[in-house]
């Protein structure tokens, strides 16, 4: 399934040792469908994203891992002067039948209109169903410690969006899916040439209401919340640590149609 799923790459270089994860904060779905094979949409997203601290110091050998932090307010610099966008993300939609779609958000997946007419006014519904897996890699240096981490979150999503399409230029809905899977982490000391390898799990919940305004040009706006709950090992005991964390979010969004 890994090969059928687009890889994204992000790389960040942050100056503190400890790792983190950083998890989209919206799904970018509607409740309608292109209603034709061929047609679509394309559209951007800003929105923030929900930070995880896995390890705590990647420059110790072992790595220090005693606790889980979820939501935890970074001191980088980048953060913080674009974590409001960090979650920024390309909406894609490109009509396979006249109520099936095939999306890209980054998750790939299939979205199936079962309410409503895609290209008509009054309530409208979709169920969608995909799977991610993405790389994000940080490099850490302390003590004349050099370190490189690459944590992959991946897994499913899966979730329904209901709205009302007033006219052809307004849209109100509210979307609910449940996102989640496994984080491969990995450690990769320069310095002693020693690899430290994790498996976490975690389960994703979000919840939105949205605004979508425009025809072929589009604008949208979205406000809600996502939790989440993350499940390691610890380095010291063995045992299972774990930390859960509700984020408010929003989204703004704009794209086209053709």
């Amino acid at each position: 399934m890994r090969n059928l799923l687009f890889l994204s790459i992000i790389t960040v270089f942050v100056s503190g040792c400890a790792t983190t994860v950083k998890l989209p904060t919206t799904t970018n779905q509607t409740p309608e469908v292109s209603g034709e094979t061929g047609k679509g949409h394309i559209g951007l997203n800003l929105s923030p994203t929900v930070s995880v601290t896995t390890i705590e110091d990647v420059t110790t050998n072992p790595p220090t891992r005693t606790k889980i932090t979820v939501n935890e307010v970074s001191g980088d610099l980048f953060d913080f002067l674009f974590g409001g966008f960090a979650g920024t993300s390309f909406d894609v939609g490109f009509g396979l039948l006249s109520r099936l779609e095939l999306y890209y958000t980054p998750t790939i997946g299939l979205r199936f209109q079962w309410l409503g007419d895609p290209k008509g006014n009054g309530w409208k519904s979709t169920l969608f169903a995909g799977g991610f897996d993405s790389t994000q890699t940080q490099s850490a240096s302390a003590n004349s410690i050099d370190t490189q981490t690459r944590s992959r979150p991946y897994g499913t999503e899966y979730g329904l969006s209901l709205g009302y399409r007033k006219d052809s230029k307004l849209l109100v809905y509210v979307t609910f899916a449940s996102r989640g899977g496994k984080a491969s982490i990995q450690v990769e000391n320069s310095t002693t040439s020693n690899t430290y390898s994790y498996e976490d799990n975690y389960d994703q919940y979000m919840g939105h209401i949205g605004v979508q305004g425009g025809e072929d040009i589009y604008f949208r706006i979205e406000a809600g919340a996502t939790s989440v709950n993350w499940r390691a090992m610890s380095s010291a005991t063995s045992q299972e640590i774990s930390d859960s964390g509700v984020q408010s979010s929003y989204t703004l969004g704009a794209g086209m149609k053709w």
